[in-house]
């Protein structure tokens, strides 16, 4: 009981970065888990403190089987906000193949300098940014929520913040250098030949 109460506080940090950055519907449903799992909290706290009294071990048995109930209700909530509302879920883990080898995918006189410009690597959306003459590319979709980057803010230390929920990326590797998000950017190696921008996953 101690160990998994010990467990449940760093879960709940967690669980409130992600529950902060995501739409109303889905708070609702985050709250609704987060106040069950307080109250089965609650219940093993009370169980763990009366198991330490030969009189009340049958409370606190029962209180135990009660948090476990609960905890099994916030359990099915849990994991309906991961697989049906794709919270906490990377974002940039799609079904769709990253480039393995170099593919053209913009005349680079289309990128002009601190511009920031969304092109197509096969169904893989990429963002491309020229700043300083280096080009670099790291994944349009942000790994928090899906949000497009290249309509977020370029700052001048080759980085760029979401515009849905401010997470910040480093250009160069892809980085998280500010969450909420916890998954860095998939980055590519970028090179210009015969006038066209083209890239490919890097590593």
């Amino acid at each position: 009981i101690v160990i998994g109460l010990l467990g449940a506080a760093g879960s709940a940090v967690t669980g409130l970065t992600d529950w902060s950055g995501t739409t109303k519907k889905k708070q609702k449903i985050g709250l609704m888990h987060g106040m069950l799992n307080l109250g089965a909290t609650a219940l093993y706290t009370t169980s763990y403190l009366l198991r330490r009294k030969k009189k009340e071990r049958g409370a606190a048995i029962a209180l135990a089987m009660l948090g476990y109930g609960i905890t099994g209700l916030a359990a099915y909530l849990g994991g309906h906000l991961v697989y049906a509302e794709q919270v906490g879920v990377d974002h940039t883990q799609v079904s769709a193949e990253y480039p393995q080898d170099f593919v053209a995918i913009l005349p680079e006189k289309e990128l002009s300098e601190n511009q920031m410009k969304a092109a197509k690597a096969g169904e893989i959306s990429v963002l491309l940014v020229k700043q300083q003459g280096e080009i670099y590319a790291i994944a349009n979709t942000c790994s928090h929520l899906g949000g497009p980057l290249c309509d977020g803010e370029l700052k001048p230390d080759c980085s760029v913040v979401c515009p849905w929920h401010h997470s910040e990326f480093s250009l160069k590797d892809g980085s998280v250098i500010s969450g909420p998000a916890t998954e860095p950017q998939p980055k590519f190696e970028v090179r210009v030949k015969a006038g066209q921008i083209e890239v490919k996953l890097a590593g």
